[in-house]
């Protein structure tokens, strides 16, 4: 302890000017936080008196409006996904299609079954039967992937192709 307080004697002076010019430090640093201090407060009270005040309160109201025009329009836009999703599951979104030959004297795989779906398997199925006089349409329908009259073998297989 004796060691300290000799050696602060000794170096009494060189102590003494070191937290002079520390406090020094200090007290400029305070001046200049206080003129910062001062030209924000001018800076405040300009705005107020030039009616900055209600202009910031002029423009959050702005935004508090386009905020519920932002919020009818989704609402909006919801609703119109909705509508289109319910629509969306009717449409024929699966088709199956299965050529062939109905008769021997045509060639070429001219006669057409063709099943179209939608998202829930209902739907038609269709067979077009071509020949070298003439063309036959047959339509059979379905619901949930089964159809309501007996199918032929190619009916079958194009119903199958679309709910795969």
């Amino acid at each position: 302890m004796n060691i300290i307080f000799s050696t602060i004697r000794t170096n009494q002076t060189y102590i003494i000017a070191g937290l002079a010019l520390l406090c020094l430090i200090l007290f400029i640093w305070n001046i200049a936080l206080g003129a910062r201090i001062s030209k924000l407060a001018r800076r405040k009270n300009a705005k107020i008196a030039d009616g900055g005040v209600m202009e910031i309160a002029k423009a959050i109201d702005d935004l508090w409006d386009k905020n519920d025009e932002t919020d009818e329009k989704l609402e909006y836009l919801v609703n119109r996904i909705d509508k289109s999703d319910a629509r969306a599951l009717e449409c024929i979104r699966k088709i199956g299609l299965v050529r062939y030959n109905a008769f021997e004297d045509v060639a070429g795989d001219q006669s057409v079954a063709l099943a179209l779906l939608d998202d829930r398997n209902d739907g038609v199925v269709f067979n077009i039967l071509n020949s070298r006089l003439s063309s036959s349409v047959y339509a059979k329908s379905v619901k949930g992937g089964e159809a309501e009259r007996t199918l032929s073998a190619e009916e079958t297989e194009a119903l199958r192709r679309a709910t795969e």
